[in-house]
């Protein structure tokens, strides 16, 4: 649908963000996002431990174990690897 969208309502700055929760925030998902609007469109989100990819995970976890760490309420950014390039 995000993907549809952007190809019938083309943006003005040729950038587009979509934010999503858990239940849509994947890498395949992001990656073939970028590739089906053509580098337009970038996904954010929350993320389940058990839906990262085993070369994304070790990245992911120790995020989440320096989150534990911390005072509440805080969050870390985590940008992911793509293996296929």
């Amino acid at each position: 649908m995000a993907g549809h969208q952007s190809q019938a309502l083309r943006s003005p700055t040729g950038r587009r963000l979509v934010v999503s929760d858990n239940s849509y925030t994947r890498h395949t998902f992001a990656h073939a996002l970028q590739m089906f609007t053509d580098g337009e469109t970038h996904l954010l989100g929350t993320v389940r431990i058990n839906l990262v990819d085993k070369w994304n995970k070790p990245g992911v976890a120790a995020a989440i174990q320096r989150v534990d760490k911390g005072a509440r309420g805080g969050w870390e950014l985590v940008a992911t690897v793509d293996p296929e390039q």
